[in-house]
């Protein structure tokens, strides 16, 4: 799980900034006026383990790369067990991880001291769901571009400058270390991106990496479990006796490859036919009374629908028996939709989340807030002033305090807005698609209700007391 994210000089961020994305729950929303870094987070990870293009803060283009560097440097809360590593990179990693659980504002250097804090804040929380330094590492292992077309560097941001990173030993020594933890991260983490205009084609094909990426495994690996290896065999002893009897035939001449080595056909040379002749052909269709429509056909907003639906059915099916944590990031993931479909969408995201998967989205719909519980909101601003987590559990408790801290400058209509917001696509969703909704207190009423209630398009939603129940019914 990807806890914070520190980096500079990438698209939006200019200088070194934090975003804090979790407290240990899966499901993280970035909210937050437009232009104020949102898609930036999810494009930066997407460098950090897609190596996708850096997009440099325009500062760069102007002012250049020296003390300027670019970064992104997130920090893992990864399970000790999950990580393969040998004794030289245990003995690092745990050296590093211990650092930063032992961390303390004045450990770090005045110059990025404030970064240290928020840091420091956010790991108190760590505890208390479920994170611990016995079991977990905290990992901040990130890279560093020293020039536009340089290759990445290991960098851990701010923690080179922690009073105790001298302990690791000297840098020579550190980095190629750091450098195959690094590596063993990347194998470990699948990061699944969809941004906001995405070619929807080109992301719901079989052989595509990102279909690919959420049935957690390789198609041509998939291939070659149906090819029996006897069969391979069989093959090539054929095919070496059909050129042995075109070489009798031609009596001086034969049929060879021009290095010593002879090529055999094995499973990836069919498996590439099979994906080349058999699914390059194949499009995704959605399933209809009158038959069945390409996506591509799609509305916008059904399209949007539609790739959800394929993360959820994919992810809900592989996740119980792959070894690799994937992250699914999602650049509004509301986009398009009318009203009645945005609870519905975040619906499927919260499932996803509570299978396993953490979730990462940018959304600009707040009727998400009073309708999943075990996540946060990560409320971002043009300003250079902390990002807040909002505890979803208790969202309008850290709203409240967060107003008395900040003197009611953040956050700005918050609550207001995620109650009409929610309202809004309850009733289209009343009036357009004929759902059902009942509107109760708490979780342990809506386990009752749902006992007791539950059917077919009846959604039943707590929002957290009385007060609530009645600001929902009379907006």
């Amino acid at each position: 799980m990807i806890v914070g994210l520190l980096t500079r000089n990438f698209k939006t961020y200019s200088g070194i900034n934090y975003i804090p994305l979790s407290k240990g729950q899966p499901f993280s929303a970035l909210v937050g006026e437009n232009g104020a870094g949102k898609s930036s987070v999810l494009e930066a990870l997407d460098c950090y383990f897609n190596s996708s293009e850096w997009n440099f803060n325009y500062s760069l283009h102007t002012k250049g790369f020296p003390s300027r560097e670019p970064f992104i440097c997130p920090i893992f809360a990864v399970e000790k067990k999950a990580l393969n590593l040998d004794e030289d990179e245990t003995n690092k990693a745990i050296l590093l991880s211990e650092m930063l659980w032992k961390s303390d504002l004045l450990d770090f250097n005045s110059s990025v001291r404030d970064y240290g804090e928020q840091f420091c804040n956010q790991k108190d929380d760590f505890e208390s769901i479920g994170l611990n330094s016995k079991d977990h590492y905290l990992l901040p292992i990130g890279i560093q571009k020293k020039s536009s077309s340089g290759t990445p560097e290991i960098y851990l941001s701010i923690f080179e400058s922690h009073d105790t990173y001298g302990l690791l030993g000297a840098e020579d020594d550190i980095k190629p270390v750091l450098k195959n933890i690094h590596a063993k991260l990347i194998n470990l983490y699948s990061f699944i991106y969809l941004p906001s205009d995405i070619d929807f084609k080109e992301y719901t094909k079989i052989e595509g990496k990102t279909v690919q990426s959420l049935l957690g495994k390789k198609l041509d690996e998939i291939i070659k479990e149906f090819i029996p290896k006897t069969s391979i065999a069989q093959i090539n002893k054929n095919l070496n006796s059909f050129l042995e009897s075109i070489s009798t035939t031609l009596e001086e001449y034969e049929y060879k490859k021009p290095s010593r080595k002879q090529n055999l056909f094995n499973q990836s040379h069919f498996s590439e036919k099979v994906i080349e002749a058999y699914f390059e052909s194949k499009v995704l269709n959605k399933v209809t009374n009158d038959g069945s429509v390409p996506v591509t056909n799609l509305s916008s907003g059904e399209k949007r629908q539609a790739i959800i639906d394929i993360a959820r059915s994919f992810l809900l099916e592989t996740i119980v028996d792959s070894d690799q944590k994937i992250i699914l990031a999602i650049d509004e993931p509301e986009l398009s939709l009318h009203l009645s479909s945005c609870f519905k969408q975040f619906e499927k995201l919260r499932a996803i989340a509570d299978s396993g998967v953490q979730v990462l989205v940018t959304t600009h719909w707040y009727g998400f807030m009073p309708a999943i519980s075990n996540g946060v909101a990560v409320y971002c601003t043009k300003t250079k002033a902390p990002i807040p987590l909002i505890d979803l559990r208790c969202f309008r408790d850290d709203i409240s305090k967060l107003r008395r801290t900040t003197s009611g400058s953040q956050p700005s209509d918050i609550e207001l807005k995620s109650i009409n917001d929610l309202v809004q696509s309850i009733l289209a969703s009343i009036t357009g698609n004929n759902a059902r909704w009942i509107i109760c207190e708490g979780s342990s009423d809506k386990i009752y209700l749902e006992h007791y209630l539950g059917r077919q398009n009846l959604y039943i939603l707590p929002v957290g007391g009385s007060k609530y129940v009645k600001k929902s019914t009379n907006i």
